[in-house]
């Protein structure tokens, strides 16, 4: 325990946080995110779906700052005996992922992607990082980036795989980009989001949400 705290001293303050540590403290597992629109809108969401309340589930919800701080909270999280399940948005799986080791570097579908990434620039789509993948520019962001990258047939097909091959490691990715794309609400204000709750608590369902599939899912991801 203590050896990996120490190598993720800054994880481990931002969890013992008085804010956060009321989230697991209290629950047998634990759902880190890396955005707040997850922190606002997903509690809602898992009541729509089971009628009950994340802490009614005995699930705490964690908000981290960015996604490389994901993997090394989900250690000590687990060292403390909690089963956690990370949701991530799409850039996680070519970014994070792959520098921490969960994903081969040498996968050969990194150089597929890389290739329609090349090409979706080719058009216009987006700019290039230096690693060969979407990042911010006047085109547009890194995320709308990936969620444009997302939208392309062939790159969806590939995109799957690493979906699947993440959830085994129990890490849910937004294969849309993000649970924005997800839910069909543009942008991350708290006007956006507040305005998405009080549609689900009208509607009281999902039946209105673009991708009511992939987001029933991923509250079956959060129970399994």
């Amino acid at each position: 325990m203590a050896a990996i705290i120490g190598d993720a001293g800054q994880q481990a303050d931002t969890l013992f946080e008085l804010s956060n540590s009321k989230e697991f403290l209290f629950s047998d597992r634990v759902v880190l995110v890396e955005g707040r629109t997850e922190t606002v809108i997903f509690p809602h969401i898992y009541h729509a779906v089971n009628r009950r309340s994340l802490a009614e589930s005995r699930v705490g919800l964690i908000k981290l700052d960015g996604s490389g701080s994901l993997k090394k909270a989900g250690d000590v999280l687990r060292a403390m005996g909690l089963e956690v399940k990370i949701i991530a948005d799409l850039d996680y799986v070519f970014r994070t992922a792959r520098q921490n080791g969960m994903l081969g570097v040498t996968d050969e579908r990194f150089y597929e992607i890389r290739s329609i990434c090349s090409r979706l620039a080719d058009k216009g789509c987006f700019v290039l990082a230096d690693d060969g993948f979407p990042k911010k520019s006047k085109i547009c962001s890194a995320e709308q980036g990936f969620a444009r990258l997302a939208q392309d047939a062939d790159a969806s097909a590939i995109i799957d795989t690493f979906v699947e091959d993440l959830q085994e490691m129990h890490i849910w990715i937004w294969s849309r980009g993000s649970i924005e794309d997800h839910i069909g609400i543009e942008g991350k204000s708290l006007t956006a989001q507040r305005q998405f709750v009080q549609n689900l608590q009208q509607s009281n369902d999902l039946s209105f949400l673009p991708e009511a599939a992939s987001i029933s899912e991923a509250v079956a991801f959060i129970d399994r």
